[in-house]
C-alpha cells in the first residue's frame, strides 16, 4: 500500500527520554506495536552540551578541558552500552561504533577549525543515539529501517528547509521499505544547499518531527519529553503550574515563541498547515494524558503565560521622517540586513519603538538606525505573553490581566494584533513577581471551563 494511504505516526523522543539505558528500553516499549511510525531521536541526555563544549575546546586550543570533556562523554556512552545490552556481540558492535566516532574527534595543531567540522561534531550526539537505539531494537528482534536525516532534510539557498525535496525523498524511502513498521531517524540534523552537514538549531528535533509528519500526512505527531504536557506557567519559577489537556495551534505557537521551552517554536507551522494534531507526552509518566495541540479551540479566556528574557528595547525618534512614506520600511530593512527578528512594535507621531532578543549585531544596527533618527536603547527586559482564545474581545479577562500589573511599570504592550495573546514588556527584575501574580488569575479562569490533565 502506498505510504500516503498508510496511517503513519511520528514519535519524537528528547534527550531526557534517552539519557539512560533503562529509559532507552522504555522508549522501545512505547513504540513496540504494529502501527507504522517514524521515530525521531535527539542526542542522549546532555551529550549535545558536551559535544558543543568539545567543539569550543578544539576551536580555542583548550586541550586540558578537551581531554576532560572527551573522557566524560566517552565513558557516559560506555556506561549506557554496558547497561543496555546483554549480548556480547551487541556490546562489541556498539563500542566499536562509539570508539570509531571518538577516534575522529582529534584537534588539529593549526588554527583552522571550520564551521563544517563544528557541525559534524555537534551532530554526532543524534547519530550515536540513533545507532545505539537501532542496535538495541535489533538485539530484541524488533524490525526497523534506518533513515539518515541529512539525506532527507535539505536547506535551500535562503537557509529554509526545502519541503519538496523532503517529500520526494521520504515517500521514496517509505515506498521502497514498506515492510518495516518502524523507521528510525535523527532530529536536529540536515544538509545545507551544498549537501554539507548542517543543523536545524537547538530544539530542532521537534521541528524535524513536524516536517516529517507533514511530508507523509501523518495521523498525529507525538513529542515525548520529561513533563506531562504544556503547563500554564513556568514550573522552574512558579509553584503550582499545571498541565493543560488542550491548546489550539495558535495558542501553542505564541507560548512556544515567547519562551515555553517544551516545544521548539517552528514545530507548530508544518503541523498547523496540514491539520495534524501534536501530542505532548511524558516518557517518565507515559500513562499521563498529555496535551493535545490541534485546530480545535476548547474555550475562550486565559489559559497560560510564558516569558522571554534578554530583550532589548530600541526607540527611534524622527519628527521629520516618521510620517513620511517608506520610513517604517527603512527601519525594518536595517533589521532584515542583519537577520535580526523583531518581536514587538509600537508607534507614535514622532517615534517607533521595537524589541529584539538577538543582540549579536546590536552595535551595527544602532549605527545604521542613527542615520535615520535619534536612537535610544535599553536591555535587561523581558516579554510576558498571556495566551488564550478571544482575549482581545473578552474585556473581563483582559481586565484581570492588567489588574495584576498595577505595581509593575509596563514599557510596551501589544494587545489586539493577535486575538489569542497579550504581550507586555517589563523589567526582568519584575518578571517572577508578574508570573506569580498571574498564576491564580489563570487557574481561576480555566478552573470551570478548561480541563487539566
Amino acid at each position: 500500500m502506498p505510504p500516503n494511504q498508510i496511517t503513519m505516526q511520528i514519535f519524537k523522543f528528547g534527550g531526557t527520554s534517552l539519557s539512560t539505558a533503562q529509559r532507552i528500553k522504555e522508549v522501545a516499549t512505547i513504540i513496540h506495536n504494529d502501527n507504522p511510525k517514524i521515530v525521531v531521536l535527539s542526542a542522549n541526555g546532555k551529550s549535545t552540551d558536551l559535544l558543543t563544549n568539545l567543539a569550543d575546546n578544539i576551536a580555542n586550543h583548550d586541550y586540558k578541558h578537551y581531554v576532560q570533556n572527551k573522557f566524560i562523554l566517552y565513558n557516559y556512552y560506555l556506561d549506557i552500552i554496558d547497561d543496555l545490552f546483554d549480548d556480547v556481540e551487541y556490546i562489541t558492535k556498539a563500542k566499536t561504533y562509539i570508539t570509531g566516532i571518538f577516534n575522529k574527534i582529534i584537534p588539529d595543531d593549526d588554527d583552522h577549525f571550520s564551521i563544517y567540522e563544528n557541525k559534524w561534531l555537534v551532530t554526532r550526539g543524534e547519530m550515536i543515539s540513533t545507532v545505539l537505539f537501532a542496535l538495541y531494537l535489533e538485539s530484541i528482534a524488533i524490525g526497523y529501517h534506518f533513515l539518515f536525516a541529512s539525506e532527507l532534510i535539505h536547506k535551500n539557498a535562503e537557509g529554509q528547509v526545502d519541503e519538496n525535496i523532503l517529500l520526494d525523498k521520504l515517500l521514496m524511502e517509505l515506498n521502497e521499505n514498506n515492510r518495516f513498521p518502524i523507521y528510525l531517524t535523527q532530529g536536529f540534523i540536515c544538509s545545507d544547499v551544498d549537501g554539507a552537514i548542517d543543523i536545524l538549531g537547538r530544539g530542532g528535533s521537534d521541528y524535524t518531527a513536524s516536517l516529517l509528519g507533514k511530508a507523509c500526512t501523518a495521523e498525529e505527531i507525538q513529542i515525548w519529553s520529561d513533563v506531562d504536557g504544556f503547563l500554564n506557567n513556568d514550573p522552574s519559577l512558579i509553584r503550582g503550574a499545571l498541565p493543560l489537556s488542550n491548546l489550539s495551534f495558535n495558542e501553542a505557537e505564541e507560548l512556544a515563541y515567547f519562551g515555553a521551552r517544551i516545544l521548539h517554536p517552528m514545530t507548530i507551522s508544518p503541523a498547523k498547515v496540514s491539520s495534524i494534531p501534536i501530542f505532548l507526552k511524558n516518557t517518565l509518566n507515559p500513562d499521563a494524558q498529555g496535551t493535545k495541540i490541534s485546530s480545535e479551540v476548547q474555550t475562550a479566556g486565559i489559559k497560560a503565560v510564558a516569558s522571554k528574557d534578554d530583550i532589548c528595547l530600541i526607540t527611534i525618534h524622527s519628527a521629520r521622517m516618521l510620517m513620511a512614506t517608506g520610513f517604517l520600511r527603512t527601519v525594518f530593512e536595517v533589521f532584515e540586513d542583519f537577520s535580526t527578528p523583531v518581536d514587538m512594535v509600537t508607534t507614535s507621531e514622532v517615534s517607533v519603538s521595537l524589541t529584539i532578543d538577538n543582540q549579536q549585531h546590536l552595535e551595527e544596527i544602532l549605527n545604521e538606525l542613527n542615520q535615520i533618527g535619534d536612537v535610544t536603547w535599553q536591555d535587561g527586559l523581558s516579554i510576558v505573553c498571556v495566551v488564550g482564545d478571544l482575549l482581545a474581545e473578552n474585556r473581563g479577562k483582559v481586565r484581570l490581566v492588567f489588574d495584576t500589573m498595577n505595581n509593575v511599570p509596563l514599557r510596551m504592550i501589544s494587545y489586539g494584533a493577535a486575538r489569542n495573546s497579550i504581550s507586555m514588556l517589563i523589567d526582568t527584575t519584575d518578571k517572577i513577581k508578574v508570573l506569580e501574580a498571574l498564576n491564580p488569575v489563570i487557574l481561576e479562569s480555566i478552573k470551570e471551563s478548561f480541563t487539566y490533565v
